[in-house]
């Protein structure tokens, strides 16, 4: 099933049943393309819905432009238009707009690979792709890509669970063991002090104001453009 709000008011949520689609599949992500299709990451593969019909992509090992991985945990839509398909354990994939294919994004960089994808987003400056798995962050432009271990020592078992570029090559990095600010020219990662207690963090973004609305464990937090607690 999909949920959305009933026309009437902005707040009721309704069942929606999507034709082809089982109504007992766990949806992971969801993103609309330039075309207005809707795209639907699950674990057990990718729908793309046109208001009638369901198209569903699946990994076929005897064809390199299939999926990858069959868990799809996060979608991105790019400036051309192209959706970037994050994988549990099978790298990133990409849907090229004007071939109609998936393309395998394999890299020489360690892991990428192996890794289980959290986030894809745009870049600040909207050249490049940014992905990030638990532990990784990989920058991709022209099929080069640049990464950087952001928790190359881990006692605290730490988990990368979401990021925001809110300047060029300068992230925020929210994490199960707390916020970070992350410079990728120089490699500086910095934990951001706040005083709460709890410090697991799932989500984040900018408002328009320039202020960041953060998920945590505790609720909703919201963080000045200085990063200090509101």
């Amino acid at each position: 099933h999909l949920l959305c709000s009933q026309s009437n008011s902005p707040w009721l949520v309704r069942k929606v049943n999507l034709k082809n689609l089982p109504s007992d599949i766990r949806f992971n992500c969801i993103q609309q393309d330039k075309d207005g299709f809707l795209w639907i990451g699950t674990v057990s593969g990718i729908y793309r819905y046109d208001g009638s019909n369901v198209i569903r992509f699946l990994r076929d090992p005897n064809d390199s432009n299939s999926l990858s991985h069959n868990y799809a945990s996060t979608l991105s839509r790019d400036p051309t238009g192209n959706m970037w398909i994050g994988t549990f354990g099978g790298s990133l994939n990409m849907f090229d707009r004007n071939t109609g294919k998936i393309k395998r994004m394999h890299s020489k960089v360690m892991g990428m690979d192996r890794s289980i994808f959290r986030k894809i987003k745009n870049s600040f400056d909207h050249q490049s792709t940014i992905a990030a798995t638990s532990l990784e962050i990989f920058k991709i432009k022209d099929e080069k890509t640049d990464s950087i271990l952001v928790f190359p020592r881990n006692p605290l078992n730490a988990n990368i669970t979401d990021f925001i570029e809110y300047e060029k090559d300068k992230f925020i990095l929210t994490a199960t063991t707390g916020l970070f600010s992350l410079d990728w020219k120089s490699r500086r990662l910095t934990q951001i002090v706040h005083p709460l207690r709890n410090n697991r963090f799932f989500c984040i973004e900018r408002d328009g104001s320039g202020n960041y609305w953060v998920g945590s464990q505790q609720g909703l937090v919201v963080l000045n453009y200085d990063f200090s607690l509101q």
